[in-house]
């Protein structure tokens, strides 16, 4: 991740893929407080812990794209 957030745009984009199964209280409280409309923003209260959301395994790929489909803008993101 160091290394991602050292290149030009200085970002790192994370996904976690998650399975239904046990409830995961972390991801209950970003669903409890996901906005419904368009241009709506909510604030989760107290944050959630980030290593919660993660799996046991660790596995990972990592490739490099973009935060969007391309375009004039040069933005370039590390996907991990």
């Amino acid at each position: 991740m160091k290394k991602m957030l050292a290149l030009v745009c200085g970002m790192a984009v994370v996904a976690v893929i998650f399975e239904e199964g046990a409830r995961n209280k972390e991801l209950s409280k970003a669903w409890a407080t996901m906005p419904e409309g368009t241009g709506e923003k909510h604030k989760i209260a107290g944050g959630i812990d980030a290593e919660a959301l993660m799996p046991e395994n660790r596995d990972y790929y990592q490739f490099n794209g973009s935060l969007t489909p391309p375009s004039a803008v040069k933005e370039s993101a590390g996907w991990s």
